[in-house]
């Protein structure tokens, strides 16, 4: 697999047209818009580089801008458990 964070630089006015474009591949795990420049991120988790690659011109087509991409380097997992009800009723 091929995790790569990508950052974007858009006026607001183009950010409806942006979240469109990226929510339409499934390889995208998160999107979200910042304060400062670059203000648009995402991560894509592709299987390969080469699939990200694709994926990353289409989007850099379609809107016509220039996607900075910051690969991982390293990765790392966290696990993470919350109680959704009463603690006293969750047994050890």
């Amino acid at each position: 697999w091929y995790p790569t964070l990508c950052a974007v630089s858009l006026p607001e006015d183009r950010l409806p047209d942006y979240a469109r474009v990226v929510h339409a591949y499934r390889e995208v795990t998160h999107n979200y818009v910042r304060t400062g420049q670059p203000n648009c991120w995402f991560t894509l988790i592709a299987p390969s580089k080469t699939r990200a690659g694709e994926i990353i011109r289409a989007i850099q087509s379609a809107l016509d801008i220039t996607i900075q991409e910051l690969p991982a380097t390293r990765v790392f997992k966290i696990g993470v458990r919350f109680s959704l009800g009463d603690e006293s009723s969750i047994s050890s």
